[in-house]
């Protein structure tokens, strides 16, 4: 049993005036967990219920888990843990030349191929009845991630994809690809849609974990792609 559920297992049951102290010898070492990727230091924190995790930087987050204070020069955990989220998810409903250029930076980040997309084309995206761009902003306006959500119905029922998910990488690690993609599960799901898919690169393995995380699971199965 790790030393976090121990934790809470113990607050459970005895009184808070009474709880014993956990030793830090008790606690992961910081360098246990320098080499664990943040999602895995995410599910930690998660488990050891702490506040606001996702807002903490990596160096912050060890230093919490690991009750070794963090390097000199990170910022104070207790100023960042107070911190309001940062970000918000909503369906794009306008197309701007600021969204333009946002949405072509970060699908530049998710393909070195693919031709950004023209006004035009996320036009069609927002007005089309099965296509919905969803779109994580900061409060100054920018946008830092995206995600397409394709809803339609086949002879076997409502059927919905998941398409070109994608945080810009500045923004990455605070939670902003699970948010976008449980909003398109919520509006997935009020659609009446049966199953929800997405394909996901292995080499994108905090992406994986994160979709496993959410619920979803890994199909035995062919992929199958011509080019025209």
């Amino acid at each position: 049993m790790s030393w976090f559920r121990s934790s809470r297992r113990r607050r459970d049951e005895e009184p808070r005036a009474e709880e014993p102290a956990v030793a830090v010898r008790d606690r992961p070492s910081r360098a246990e967990l320098d080499g664990r990727h943040l999602a895995d230091l995410h599910a930690l924190a998660h488990e050891a219920a702490l506040p606001r995790y996702r807002l903490l930087r990596r160096e912050e987050l060890i230093g919490v888990l690991s009750g070794e204070p963090a390097p000199a020069g990170a910022t104070a955990v207790a100023t960042r843990a107070a911190a309001p989220a940062a970000f918000s998810v909503d369906e794009a409903r306008t197309v701007s030349n600021a969204l333009v250029d946002r949405i072509a930076a970060l699908m530049s980040q998710l393909s070195s191929s693919a031709p950004a997309p023209s006004a035009a084309d996320l036009e069609q995206i927002t007005r089309g009845d099965a296509t919905t761009l969803l779109v994580a902003t900061e409060g100054d306006g920018t946008v830092v991630g995206a995600l397409t959500l394709v809803v339609f119905r086949i002879p076997t029922g409502v059927r919905a994809w998941i398409e070109d998910v994608v945080v810009d990488e500045r923004a990455r690690g605070r939670g902003v690809g699970e948010a976008l993609t449980r909003e398109a599960l919520r509006r997935a799901r009020e659609r009446g849609a049966r199953t929800v898919d997405l394909t996901s690169r292995p080499q994108r393995e905090a992406a994986n974990r994160m979709y496993g995380r959410i619920g979803f699971q890994r199909r035995e199965t062919h992929v199958y792609r011509l080019e025209t």
